[in-house]
Parts: C-alpha cells; structure tokens; sequence
C-alpha cells in the first residue's frame, strides 16, 4: 500500500506529545479494540505505530470523532513489496468502521468504499459525523503473509497541536493452552494481594467456592488439589463489567492427568470447554490464548475434573488465574484446602465481592494471656457494602482464649467466614454483645445459638443492630491445648467492600509477657516466684520452648 502523506496539515507552533501502550489481541475484534482516543478538529493528531504478524492477522483501533466534519487518514507500510527493495513483506488492507461494524471506507473494497478511502487520504479528507469509529488493519487478501510494521495519524483540519501516540504491541500467543494467559497478563508495581482461604467439600457443585469478582485489573486465582475424594471443584466468580477474560491454568503434578475445564454462565449454559463441542472448544481457546473471551457481566463458575476415563487415585495439584484486561494490580489469592477433621471451618461462600477499587490496610497487634472480653482487640468499623475485618492468629497452650470486637457501624446483618488452618483441635467460636457475658451466636451453644450460629456463617448473613459486638476464639470444650491453632476470619456486611482492615494479632508468649511487664494478673516478680516453685517440683517450663507467632496469614 502506498502511502497517503499529502494531507495538507501542519503541526501548530508548539505541540505537546503524549504516549500510550496498547496491545493488539490474538483473537482481535471492534469489541477489543485498542483506544487510541479523541480526534478533535484542529487540535489532536491520533498517531498509531504497530505491526501484523501470523498470530495477530487483523488489528482494531478505536477512536472517538468529538468535533469537525472530515476525517483524514496518513497511512505508511514501513515494509512495502511496492518499493521493491524489501523482501518478505505483506501488502496490507485499511478499513474504517463506523460503531455498528459498517465498513464506511475500504482500500480494497468496493467501488464506493474504495472511493471513500481516496477522500480519507486525501487533503479535504472524508465527511463523517460525529462519533466512534474503528481503524482496521489486516493483510491483502492473497499476499503472503510475514510480519509487517505500519504506521498511521489521523486528523481533522489543517492542523493540531496535541499528538497522541500508541504503540500497540503484538500479544504473544502459545499454543499450550494451559499456559499461554500467563505471557501477556503483567501485574503493575503497585500491586495488592489478598488472601483466603476455603475448604473443598467431597462435592461443591451445589456450593461453589467463591473466588471474587473479576473487575479489569483485577486477577482472581486459586491453588488446590483433585483426588478421587473430591474429583471435580466447582469455583464462583462475578464479572462485574463486560469484556474479555482470560483463563491461565497450570496442572503442577509430577504425573499428570487430562484435566476438563468447563466455563459455565449463570444460565447453567457451557460457554466454553476443552473437552465440549467444536464451538466450545474454539472458545475455549479464546479463553485461555490470552486474548480472552468476551464474557458479559454476572455470574458465572468455573468447573475443573479429570477428564472421562482418567484415574482419579492419581491425584493432581493445579492452580489457575483469572484476569480482565492486560494488567492487575489487585490479586484475590484462594488457596483451596481439603479438610479431614472440620474442626472449624465455614462461611467460605458468602457471595461477598471486593470492589474493583478496594483498599488494604494492614495492622499488628497481641492477643493477651489470660485475655477477657474487656482487653478484646479492636479491630475497627464494620460498614454495608464499605468494608470488612479480617484477622489472622493462633491459639497456645497458654494463649487459649482469643477477644476482638467490632462495631456494626451501618447495616442490618453481618457476615463470618472462619477457618481453621491448623485442623488439629476442635475451636469454639462464639460472637458476644457488648458487654462479652451475651452469647449472640455459637457454634457449641444452645440450638437457638447453633441456628444463629449457621446464619452467620451463611451468604444471608445474622440480623443484627448497629452496635458493638465481639468475636472469642477458643479451644472447644474437652478438646486438647496442646497443639497450637493457626486460624482466621473476616467479617462481612453487605455483598461488596472497597477497604479490608485485616489485624494480624499475635499470641502472647511467655517470654514477651515478661519482658512487657505482665499483663492480666502476670508480673515479673509472681512469674519467676512461680518458675522457682516449679523448677524445686521438678516440672519447670521452658521459656525458649514457648511458641513464637508463625506468619501464617489468612485474609
């Protein structure tokens, strides 16, 4: 194609440059479309650098035509057969579209189209309207195809004095579908991550895990396992805007298996499987080449099994994200565990999304030997649909009873998810009012408390007044001290939250109880009277011996 250069514009006296990065998709389209921005008579210069390639045949450029009458086009083939002194190169072929998919201008295309493209390049350029429209790029049909680098600026008038420049890059694309999400999805520097996680029950299909909310820059992942007590895993997600979302999943076991991956709309329809019909194959594709699927905004659940005729004794570790957009800067991290004791986790599917806009903010604290409910650490403000309270901690021998409170600021209920990482010895969890002696909800309590208990842990949540509450973690009645407890919990109101507070609240050990001053009836001078007893007894305990906080974190 020759180039269209003589379009009668000039730069203004001064012009302030701007630059931008793009990506044009595998499987591109007008709906993912690279923007490269207004086009604004006299005043801007759209100007667009790129190339074709084998993987990405055709390139979409969207821009929005905000004032004037006339669009014109300058179009370069930095690699042109015409001139005849670069070889292996491609002839190209420009299209505009207007926003219903309407080829308004071709370069190969009709009569009229191709007479549409003669005023585009030309100096009185192409009457058009306002409005958006697309730029698309492909290869001549019938010409060899190698990579081929082009260039194009738009304008509208005689002149500009703002240049918006995009280099679009190519998506990288590998045919492991597996793994091929994971080339062209790149976190930014200022990246969040969040942290769950869920128990995987003998069969999840009624109860899916919930993962998140799949917002663009936002990444959704998990890590679990497959094994004959629980072959397939069902996972929950919300888009909660459309667009396109990629699936990168990765089978780590040393001896693998075919796996089935099944994407699946709120509808109970199959959008895509590996495994499915030839249609849902080829999404399926789409899904995983990074380029993505368009998806629309809901619900939807991500089914993962062993493939028909598979041994399912030959368990299997996988895990896979789930991304919109070509950069996250928030992770919701769920690492899926499976569970032989249940001694205690619940709450793991309460339909509760981060906002695409939630914040983090961390904090430190101690949990008290001999802790009451008037020493319970604070751990802040619970708000419908603002935010959610986290805490990660652990049970001792002698840190064996945890206090926090809270306060429902606003909202009618509220919600818990609770997780017992350790599993070893039964816990008691139990939510108290204000004054710690009114038992609201227990996992161990009476029927009525048992059932408010359920309630709580459930994605309707435990009718509740705006007021004070507080959490006490504890071992269970009868159940032994002497394996330490790793557990956390968040605290919901609502379906959304845009800020976590999460509390990382250490157990108090001997040592740092001593050394602090005592607390709760401890002092120096009545501890070490006590060692002495014991060390004459023979059964004097160990200070280097005592459990020291891990940094076992859950959010």
């Amino acid at each position: 194609m020759s180039s269209s250069s003589n379009l009668g514009v000039t730069p203004a006296g001064s012009v302030t440059n701007s630059a931008f990065l793009g990506y044009n998709q595998v499987f591109s389209s007008q709906t993912n479309a690279v923007s490269i921005g207004g086009l604004s008579q006299n005043q801007t210069d759209l100007s667009v650098s790129s190339q074709l390639s084998q993987n990405v045949p055709n390139d979409y450029f969207n821009f929005n035509f905000e004032s004037g009458s006339a669009i014109k086009l300058g179009f370069n083939s930095l690699s042109n057969t015409q001139g005849g002194t670069i070889p292996f190169a491609s002839d190209l072929r420009v299209q505009v579209l207007n926003s219903a998919g309407t080829v308004i201008a071709d370069s190969d295309g009709t009569p009229d189209q191709q007479t549409a493209y003669s005023q585009l390049t030309s100096s009185s350029g192409l009457a058009a309207s306002n409005g958006t429209y697309s730029v698309k790029v492909s290869y001549l049909p019938g010409t060899p195809i190698y990579n081929q680098a082009y260039n194009f600026q738009l304008y509208s008038g005689t002149t500009y004095s703002n240049t918006f420049t995009t280099t679009a890059l190519i998506q990288s694309y590998d045919p492991n579908l597996f793994v091929s999400a994971s080339s062209v999805v790149t976190p930014s520097s200022n990246l969040s991550v969040y942290t769950k996680t869920a128990n995987l029950t003998a069969n999840n299909a009624s109860s899916p895990i919930s993962i998140g909310q799949l917002n663009p820059g936002t990444e959704l992942s998990a890590t679990t396992l497959a094994n004959t007590q629980s072959p397939d895993s069902t996972y929950g997600f919300n888009v909660g805007q459309s667009g396109a979302i990629s699936l990168n999943l990765n089978n780590t076991s040393i001896t693998k298996a075919q796996l089935d991956v099944q994407l699946i709309d709120s509808q109970g329809n199959v959008v895509a499987d590996n495994n499915g019909t030839q249609a849902q194959q080829n999404a399926y594709t789409e899904l995983t080449s990074g380029a993505g699927l368009q998806a629309a905004a809901g619900q939807y659940t991500l089914n993962v099994g062993y493939a028909a005729g598979q041994d399912t004794n030959n368990a299997q570790t996988y895990n896979f994200q789930l991304n919109e957009g070509m950069v996250y800067n928030q992770v919701y991290s769920t690492s899926v565990i499976q569970k032989t004791n249940n001694n205690y986790s619940v709450g793991s599917n309460l339909n509760v999304y981060a906002d695409e806009q939630a914040q983090l903010f961390t904090r430190q604290e101690f949990n008290q030997i001999k802790a009451t409910a008037a020493s319970a650490i604070n751990i802040g403000w619970l708000d419908k649909n603002v935010s959610s309270l986290a805490v990660s901690s652990e049970l001792t021998s002698v840190d064996s009873a945890d206090y926090y409170n809270f306060t429902l600021q606003q909202g009618n209920n509220f919600k818990l998810a609770f997780n017992n990482l350790t599993d070893s010895s039964a816990l008691h969890v139990q939510v108290l009012d204000s004054s710690g002696l009114g038992v609201v909800a227990d996992n161990q309590g009476t029927s009525a408390q048992q059932a408010a208990f359920a309630a709580l842990t459930s994605d309707s949540g435990l009718n509740a007044s705006p007021g004070q509450y507080i959490v006490k973690v504890s071992y269970a009645n009868g159940a032994s001290k002497s394996s330490n407890e790793v557990y956390g919990f968040q605290l919901y109101s609502g379906d959304s939250y845009t800020s976590l507070d999460k509390t990382t609240a250490s157990p108090q050990t001997l040592q740092n109880l001593l050394l602090s001053g005592g607390s709760q009836g401890y002092t120096p001078t009545s501890e070490s009277a006590s060692l002495l007893t014991d060390l004459s007894n023979g059964t004097t305990i160990s200070l280097f011996n005592s459990s020291l906080f891990s940094t076992n974190v859950f959010a």
